[in-house]
C-alpha cells in the first residue's frame, strides 16, 4: 500500500476488497499492465474453463464457458493457442488438469496441498486503554517470526500476525451463546488485539474432482503442523497478556478468559490458560 495509515481511502474496507485500489494487487498491477501493453491482452469476464484441449501431447487450447452482456445467456467459447498457462489457484488449477485428462503417470497432479492453516487469538485490552480498532489502517503490518522454525527446528513451524478484520465480517469469529452474551462480547471489538498464526504446513493434502468436475478437498491436518501451531498459540496468548489484556479469546474456550490485572494471579491464570488451550487442542469438526 502507498498509504498505510488509517485515512487512505477504502482502508477501512481493505480487509473485504480493494475498491480505491490502495493494494498492490492483481487487477491494478499484473492486469493493468498487460492491459496497455503494446498489444493489448484481450480478458473474458465471467468465464468458466471446462478443460484444456490436447491432442498428441501437445495443448490446442481451452474449451470454456461464457456468460453474455445480458448476464444470462451461456454460450460455448473455444480458444485456439499453442500455449497455455494454467493459473486457477491451489485448488482450481489441479481439478482443471483432472478434467481435462491430461497424462497423470505418476498421479501426482491434486497431490501435495498445503494450506498453511490458521488460528486465532485476541486479548481485549483495559477499558481505560487506548482504543484498537483493528480495522483501521494496513493490514499485516506485524509479524513474528519466534515459532518460524518448528517443533523440530526444521522451518515448518509458524508466523505470528497481526491481521485486520471488518466489524461485520469479525462477527462470524465472536462465540454466539445466547443474544445478550453476543452482544456483550462484541461490544469488546475496538479494544480487541487480533493474533492469528499461520503455519508453514509440513503435511499435506490432496485435491479431487467429484462427478461434476468439481474440486473436493481432502485435508488431514498432520501431529506436527497442530503442534506448531499450538506452539504459535501459546506464544501469541503471552504476547497479548504481556501487552496487558484483561480477558483471552481463543477458539478452544465458549467464553473470555478473565486474566487478574498484576501480579503472581495474573500469571497463574494465564498458565491455566495456555494448558487448557493445549489440552482441547484442535479437535477434527467440533467446537469447545
Amino acid at each position: 500500500m502507498a498509504d498505510v495509515t488509517h485515512h487512505a481511502p477504502g482502508a477501512n474496507f481493505i480487509g473485504a476488497g480493494d475498491r480505491y485500489g490502495i493494494k498492490q494487487s492483481t487487477p491494478v498491477t499484473f492486469l493493468a499492465d498487460a492491459a496497455t501493453a503494446a498489444v493489448p491482452a484481450q480478458f473474458a469476464d465471467q468465464c468458466y474453463v471446462d478443460r484444456i484441449l490436447h491432442e498428441g501431447g501437445a495443448v490446442r487450447g481451452v474449451l470454456a464457458r461464457i456468460v453474455g452482456a445480458n448476464g444470462v445467456n451461456e454460450y460455448q467459447l473455444v480458444v485456439r493457442a499453442p500455449i497455455v498457462v494454467v493459473s486457477c489457484g491451489s485448488l482450481n488449477s489441479p481439478a482443471l488438469l483432472l478434467r481435462s485428462g491430461l497424462p497423470n503417470a505418476n498421479g501426482q497432479i491434486g497431490k501435495n496441498l498445503r494450506l498453511h492453516p490458521v488460528a486465532g487469538l485476541g486479548g481485549i485490552m483495559p477499558q481505560d486503554a487506548p482504543e484498537v480498532a483493528m480495522w483501521r489502517g494496513a493490514p499485516m503490518t506485524t509479524v513474528s517470526n519466534v515459532v518460524a522454525a518448528g517443533p523440530t527446528g526444521d522451518g515448518y513451524g509458524a508466523k505470528i500476525e497481526v491481521p485486520l478484520a471488518h466489524p461485520g465480517v469479525a462477527t462470524s469469529a465472536v462465540p454466539y451463546v445466547s443474544g445478550y452474551g453476543f452482544k456483550d462480547s462484541f461490544l469488546n471489538y475496538p479494544r480487541l488485539v487480533p493474533l492469528i498464526v499461520l503455519t508453514r504446513d509440513k503435511g499435506s493434502g490432496e485435491v479431487r474432482i467429484d462427478k461434476t468436475g468439481a474440486p473436493r478437498l481432502y485435508y488431514p491436518l498432520s501431529d506436527h503442523d497442530r503442534k506448531s501451531m499450538m506452539d504459535g498459540l501459546d506464544k501469541a496468548a503471552r504476547i497479548v497478556a504481556a501487552a496487558g489484556c484483561e480477558r483471552l479469546l481463543s477458539g478452544q474456550f465458549r467464553d473470555l478468559q478473565d486474566l487478574p490485572r498484576d501480579g503472581p494471579a495474573r500469571e497463574a491464570a494465564l498458565e491455566k490458560i495456555i494448558a487448557e488451550m493445549r489440552r482441547v487442542g484442535f479437535p477434527d469438526f467440533k467446537v469447545p
